[in-house]
């Protein structure tokens, strides 16, 4: 999910294939994906609120940096 929120395409689709080959669940997968442009969305619409990174990882409830 990390390479989605970075836009790391070959990277995600590479994870992606590994996940799915050993069998994980694509309705999982389908939800973890789901989940990442939800936080992607909403960091965004912060972001254009004004909101600094300390209150995006508050709200969101996440640890990590985000790129632009």
């Amino acid at each position: 999910m990390d390479a989605i929120g970075l836009r790391q395409r070959e990277k995600a689709m590479r994870v992606l294939h590994e996940l799915l080959e050993p069998g994980a669940a694509p309705a999982y997968l389908l939800t973890m994906i789901e989940r990442q442009f939800r936080i992607l969305l909403q960091v965004k619409d912060m972001q254009t609120r004004g909101c600094s990174l300390a209150e995006m990882q508050k709200t969101l409830a996440i640890r990590h940096s985000f790129h632009h």
